[in-house]
């Protein structure tokens, strides 16, 4: 499973690569690569790279943010705990799934995440989404 922004832009090639990750590593539950910023325009402002910590990941909405595939069978068990989310729900998802096993970081571009004022992130305050659905992971 995976989930893209519609107005971003992806390397096509990126998702074999997380696919073929996730094969090699059967104890890894999900896989996400490194990702560009770029301004509304479309150019370049620089690149993120973000080796994995479950610390980071807690506490931080964009840690785990470039291109992710999970593994199906550690996604649908927690489904409905994210079913009636909307703001917050795929960092919750992926936080879910990562505390069911390994978590790969692919050392490659493999989004290009495309920066506006109104993103979700710009309109509500930083700690909105640390607050709510990430204190009931068990």
């Amino acid at each position: 499973m995976s989930f893209v922004d519609p107005d971003d832009r992806y390397e096509a090639d990126a998702f074999a690569h997380l696919a073929d990750a996730l094969e090699a590593c059967p104890s890894a539950v999900l896989a996400y690569t490194d990702e560009t910023l770029m301004d509304e325009g479309g150019r370049p402002i620089g690149v993120r790279r973000l080796a994995y910590s479950a610390f980071q990941h807690a506490h931080s909405a964009s840690h785990v943010h470039g291109l992710i595939v999970m593994r199906r069978s550690a996604v649908e068990p927690v489904l409905t705990r994210i079913a009636d989310l909307d703001a917050g729900a795929d960092r919750l998802l992926t936080r879910l799934v990562a505390r069911q096993g390994s978590v790969l970081h692919l050392p490659l571009v493999g989004r290009h995440w495309r920066q506006h004022p109104n993103q979700h992130h710009r309109r509500t305050r930083s700690t909105a989404l640390g607050s709510l659905p990430s204190l009931a992971i068990p």
